[in-house]
């Protein structure tokens, strides 16, 4: 029921009479009510979760065993690209299509 009295206040804003400036003062005001709000949560269930694991005698690795291991790093870079595009006047200057566009393909036509 808190929550819902919360949301209804005696003092409620009419929001089409407030200027642009009063508005501005307004969001962040919320906004950093907001930040808050969402802080003391976290908190909260930060302690409800201590709170079982030491009245259970469990670690948070035994209830969530993935957690906080790395993944495993990718070994070298993705192999080279077949080249989509070949220089007519020269066939022997190609480009896959990635990274920076050659001169010669700014330049054709």
């Amino acid at each position: 029921m808190r929550f819902w009295t919360a949301l209804v206040s005696p003092m409620a804003i009419d929001l089409k009479t407030l200027s642009p400036k009063e508005l501005q003062a307004l969001i962040a005001n919320a906004s950093a009510q907001m930040q808050e709000a969402h802080a003391a949560q976290v908190q909260a269930v930060r302690q409800k979760i201590e709170t079982l694991l030491n009245n259970s005698g469990l670690r948070l690795e035994d209830i969530f065993p993935s957690r906080g291991k790395k993944a495993p790093a990718k070994k070298g870079r993705a192999g080279s690209v077949a080249p989509k595009y070949r220089d007519l006047s020269d066939p022997s200057l190609t480009w896959s299509g990635r990274g920076r566009q050659p001169a010669w393909f700014a330049k054709a036509p």
